[in-house]
């Protein structure tokens, strides 16, 4: 348990460190927080929704109000399938709508879980003009015990739409997640956000808390 708690304070070390190289520049702070609810309707079949706040300029302003519904199809322990619909209250009071259709591959060696994600996503709202990405996202955890698993994940972006094909914004996350028991999670962490590629990029330092309740 001891050698536990040192890994913890040693992966939280680090993020601190980090913190600071981050924010160098013009960059924002902003808050996510959220709850999850997953429920397995019958067997590698599960429904998920997930209600999301997030702030930003510094903490003090509101940036939107995102409900999302999924469906996972676990193909095999290595594979699944998702696809989900989010619903986006924003700051300017515009509905925005998202569908997106995820491939995850996971594979474990020993305390490792390597994943990775393809995911398409077709963003559109009344006033905008719709918007395509594909999104690439390498994760890896480990499992220092039944109760804790730091993670480090990372991710780009590739824009096609219409006039525009490129990569235009990659994110870095790092955090713990915690397991209280198999029906209740905790997932603290810290997510660096840079555009690139567009006018005027902005970057942004994210503090993000959830919770996830299954069964």
């Amino acid at each position: 348990m001891e050698n536990s708690w040192l890994r913890i304070k040693a992966f939280i070390s680090s993020l601190v460190v980090l913190l600071p190289l981050l924010g160098l520049g013009q960059t924002d702070l902003g808050l996510w927080t959220g709850i999850s609810i997953e429920k397995e309707l019958v067997k590698n079949f599960e429904l998920g929704y997930t209600s999301m706040l997030r702030l930003n300029n510094n903490l003090t302003s509101y940036s939107r109000w995102l409900n999302e519904l999924g469906f996972t199809y676990k193909v095999n322990k290595y594979y699944r399938v998702e696809t989900s619909y989010r619903l986006t209250l924003k700051e300017n009071s515009l509905l925005g709508h998202r569908i997106s259709i995820n491939q995850t591959v996971r594979y474990k060696i020993a305390d490792f879980t390597l994943a990775y994600r393809l995911s398409f996503q077709s963003n559109f709202a009344k006033l905008e003009a719709n918007d395509y990405n594909l999104r690439n996202k390498l994760d890896v955890e480990y499992r220092i015990n039944k109760h804790y698993s730091p993670f480090f994940s990372g991710e780009v972006y590739y824009n096609i739409n219409y006039k525009t094909h490129a990569f235009n914004n990659f994110r870095l996350a790092a955090g713990l997640e915690y397991n209280f028991n198999k029906h209740h999670r905790l997932k603290p962490s810290l997510i660096y956000n840079q555009e690139f590629n567009v006018a005027a990029p902005e970057s942004e330092i994210i503090f993000s808390l959830g919770y996830k309740y299954s069964f």
